[in-house]
């Protein structure tokens, strides 16, 4: 049996290393494209959530190290004091973007203006995770409005329970003396036109406050 013979049949094939390595290394680069469609994009009070979902995915097609600025691959090396292009850089510059792409389709147009001068995705990452990420503007701005809500809230039912404190004094009073000649309607009109002008001074307030905490 000739030795083409013996090569077809499977059972002598090449096991030298060094023919196994270089066979592997001229293979291509596959890129990967992400669909980032199922992510909620990215806004100034939902970042744990958006970064939770857009690490998770990248985790999914083993691509988590392109947000970590000590992974990202130089365009150079050196090797014997000698400055060579890095063979290594052209694929990892190709997935970045790509990785960078998905990345402003998941964010906000509002948000994509910080990160439009960012060169990797890594960098973008990072320059988010500072400005939404633990005590961030974005917190600070949905922790206050939260309170806000809730002392608006609160505000209406005091102020609501004292005209139904005030209509019920005003009844006894009646059964005791003479009629009442208030018009418990009053009361609450006037309750209303509180309310009105208290929402009024509370967002010319926050206003004000959301002004500063942009300059900061």
């Amino acid at each position: 049996m000739s030795a083409d013979a013996t090569n077809s049949a499977g059972s002598t094939l090449p096991t030298d290393p060094a023919i196994t390595n270089t066979t592997t290394e001229n293979l291509p680069f596959s890129l990967i494209t992400i669909n980032v469609t199922n992510i909620t994009k990215l806004s100034t009070t939902n970042y744990l959530t958006w970064s939770l979902q857009l690490r998770s995915l990248l985790q999914g097609y083993d691509l988590q190290d392109y947000l970590e600025p000590e992974n990202n691959v130089s365009p150079t090396i050196t090797e014997e004091s000698v400055v060579k292009p890095n063979p290594a850089y052209p694929n990892w510059f190709r997935q970045d973007k790509l990785i960078f792409s998905a990345l402003l389709g998941s964010i906000s147009v509002s948000c994509q203006a910080l990160i439009a001068r960012a060169a990797s995705t890594s960098e973008a990452w990072t320059i988010l995770a500072f400005t939404y990420g633990r005590s961030s503007r974005g917190h600070i701005k949905q922790i206050k409005d939260n309170i806000t809500f809730l002392s608006d809230c609160w505000r209406n039912i005091v102020l609501r329970l004292q005209v139904i404190l005030k209509i019920i004094s005003l009844e006894e009073r009646s059964k005791l003396q003479t009629p009442c000649k208030v018009d418990p309607a009053e009361f609450v009109a006037s309750a209303d036109m509180v309310d009105a002008g208290k929402k009024k001074e509370m967002e010319k307030e926050k206003k004000k406050r959301v002004d500063r905490l942009l300059w900061l």
